[in-house]
């Protein structure tokens, strides 16, 4: 779970942390199989992408997600599209090495 054990380093890289957080934790807790069809999965999303809108992702946060599927935590990924900033999630089912993790200067 790179996402909780991370020292993002920049208050840009910790607002997007929190939001993640935010996400994967409502992503654990949703009985749907497609965390997209909880509703509150749905308005973590929104409040994700409105945050990117108006602020642009961190250089991080775009390497790691931008146009490419990125770890939420070990079970879930997370891509969001380059021209409106759309999120989508779904339940990952591959090995965490197969998936790039945000912040990957975890604490040990």
């Amino acid at each position: 779970m790179p996402i909780l054990t991370t020292n993002p380093s920049t208050a840009k890289e910790r607002a997007e942390h929190r939001l993640l957080v935010s996400l994967r934790f409502a992503c654990l807790m949703t009985k749907h199989s497609n965390p997209m069809d909880c509703p509150r999965v749905k308005q973590r999303v929104a409040e994700l992408e409105r945050y990117l809108y108006q602020h642009h992702p961190s250089q991080r946060f775009d390497q790691v997600y931008v146009d490419c599927a990125g770890e939420l935590g070990e079970s879930f990924a997370l891509r969001v599209h380059s021209q409106n900033y759309q999120a989508t999630i779904w339940r990952s089912h591959h090995h965490a090495a197969a998936i790039t993790p945000l912040f990957s200067n975890a604490i040990a």
